[in-house]
């Protein structure tokens, strides 16, 4: 009765929602095809920053996603709904699907042509979360419409390192055999390597090894991955054989032995006990390699 006196269906309540949102937030599916019908607008954003489509990606409704996306009026459809970023953090729908995990809705936003390389605020696109939040079958469904695997976040990191830091072995391989760059340094100059190596995860380096990961890069205090490891005796025992395998073990000893030069050492004494330590598993490390 409402609809048929040309009610006002774009009036927001207190937190900002229309009818249209209030519905899908219930999962109201017959109700949302009504006001759908009645042409009303889909990018009014709620006081969190989310449009229609966001809060049922969020909500994994994969009916209502779809109805949201071929609606008549609908901007994202006819003209381009990558437009539609949460106001304060810059997120879109397919990056609530995928950190939730809702494969079927990330299906549908992917095979509507949704812009898949859109990052957010802190710089994180869906592939970054999907890798975050450990979702394999996400990875490979925003792999198999070619995203872009080697963007960096606002701190330089890629994916890659996001998956590596989190131990995810099945993620870090998929990436790797799209051949994702593999020794990218973020602001730090860590690499995934690195993070891999601080977090103790042995199957992730060995494989990021075995795609060939550049032992010798330093952060930017000058550590390598084998400093780094100094907590884990597995990664320190797998990245030493490695080292002795390599071609370039000139290089590698060079590399070390400056790195144990006095003045590093007498820099160390002076810092923290923390760092101490460190030049001292270090240089422990150097003359073991170094003797053989």
């Amino acid at each position: 009765m409402l609809l048929a006196h040309n009610c006002n269906l774009n009036i927001q309540d207190n937190q900002g929602k229309t009818a249209l949102m209030i519905a899908i937030v219930k999962g109201y599916v017959n109700m949302v095809d009504v006001l759908l019908a009645h042409n009303c607008n889909l990018n009014i954003q709620d006081n969190n920053g989310m449009t229609a489509l966001m809060i049922a990606a969020d909500n994994g409704y994969l009916n209502i996603v779809d109805s949201l996306i071929v609606a008549p009026n609908n901007i994202f459809f006819n003209v381009n709904l990558d437009e539609q970023k949460n106001k304060y953090n810059g997120q879109t729908a397919l990056m609530y699907a995928a950190e939730k995990g809702y494969l079927n809705v990330v299906n549908v936003l992917l095979s509507h042509h949704c812009n898949l390389n859109l990052q957010n605020d802190n710089g994180w696109n869906a592939l970054m979360i999907a890798a975050d939040n450990g979702y394999l079958n996400i990875v490979d469904a925003l792999l198999a419409y070619n995203c872009n695997l080697d963007l960096q976040d606002n701190q330089g990191s890629t994916a890659l390192m996001i998956a590596a830091d989190s131990g995810y072995l099945n993620i870090v391989n998929a990436l790797l055999a799209r051949n994702c760059m593999l020794n990218v340094q973020n602001l730090y100059n860590e690499t995934a390597l690195m993070y891999a190596a601080i977090g103790g995860h042995k199957n992730v380096v060995e494989t990021l090894i075995h795609y060939r990961a550049d032992l010798y890069l330093q952060n930017n205090v000058g550590d390598t991955a084998l400093v780094l490891a100094k907590n884990h005796d597995e990664i320190v025992a797998i990245i030493e054989n490695q080292l002795r395998r390599n071609r370039n073990w000139n290089r590698c000893k060079g590399l070390m032995l400056a790195m144990a030069s006095s003045n590093r050492i007498n820099a160390a004494l002076t810092t923290s006990s923390e760092k101490v330590l460190c030049d001292v598993f270090l240089v422990k490390h150097i003359m073991r390699l170094y003797s053989q």
